[in-house]
């Protein structure tokens, strides 16, 4: 393939890397470290722009997802438990639990515009919810 870039790393982790998902820019990346948190990265500069550190005791199992209609971030935290914070808030607030799923979370998926601030939440039994990010 003529012309296309070579692969680079933008971070390293002594940590799993759970997901990489899309950020607010067009050259942004939302990094989800299990056991760390969820941060942002310019890809460009490879600089890290903003995080959210989380409890150790706390396991992310699936990469964040940013709804630009809410400006909020989904996660997923124990396989079951489907949270949500503003990307303006300094910390995240886990007592604040969107959803908890009867089966484990297979995929937090984007949101297309037309569903505004829901973000599909599909499970491994084949079951979908629509959680809103607001």
């Amino acid at each position: 393939m003529a012309g296309a870039p070579s692969p680079f790393r933008v971070v390293s982790s002594a940590t799993r890397v759970v997901g990489v998902s899309a950020g607010a820019g067009e050259d942004e990346i939302v990094v989800t470290q299990q056991s760390l948190g969820v941060s942002i990265y310019n890809v460009r500069s490879q600089a890290c722009l903003r995080s959210w550190s989380l409890p150790p005791s706390v396991q992310l199992t699936h990469a964040a997802c940013y709804q630009p209609h809410a400006r909020r971030f989904v996660a997923v935290r124990d396989h079951t438990c489907v949270f949500s914070w503003a990307h303006a808030d300094k910390t995240v607030d886990l007592a604040r639990a969107t959803l908890k799923t009867p089966a484990p979370v297979l995929a937090v998926l984007h949101s297309p515009p037309a569903l505004r601030d829901a973000t599909p939440v599909v499970a491994i039994d084949g079951s979908t919810a629509f959680v809103r990010a607001a």
